[in-house]
């Protein structure tokens, strides 16, 4: 039998629901909310840790910063500035509450996996208590 264009449609927008909640927790997971954000931020730490270093009379404590300093460098590194998360955020919370109900996901499950909860409260998803 035929499948009809209502059906076709319902699942179209399954799909691309999907599509963006996916692409959102992907970002959340790679920890790239505000990516540019988070990028000024590691360089406001590695600055600060230059300063340490500089002024750090302590040889073994002064090795540790330097790690410090390496680490967060390389953190930096990896943060994606070219993905545009608040995009990301506003897809996501336009589509969580017909995603949620469609699928039953709780205000639970979503926090549990990352997902902010001013997120999910302006997506209109109520905090439940959970049985």
């Amino acid at each position: 039998m035929p499948m009809g264009e209502e059906h076709k449609a319902a699942l179209a927008k399954g799909k691309s629901e999907a599509a963006k909640v996916r692409k959102y927790l992907k970002a959340l997971e790679a920890g790239q909310p505000g990516g540019a954000a988070r990028a000024k931020v590691l360089e406001q730490r590695i600055e600060r840790l230059r300063d340490d270093i500089a002024n750090e009379d302590n040889l073994l404590r002064r090795v540790k910063l330097i790690q410090k300093r390496f680490d967060t460098e390389d953190k930096l590194k990896d943060v994606d500035t070219s993905i545009d998360f608040d995009a990301l955020e506003a897809d996501f919370i336009g589509v969580v509450d017909s995603y949620s109900e469609r699928n039953g996901i709780s205000y639970h499950t979503w926090r549990e996996v990352g997902v902010p909860a001013r997120a999910l409260k302006a997506a209109g998803i109520k905090r439940t208590r959970r049985i």
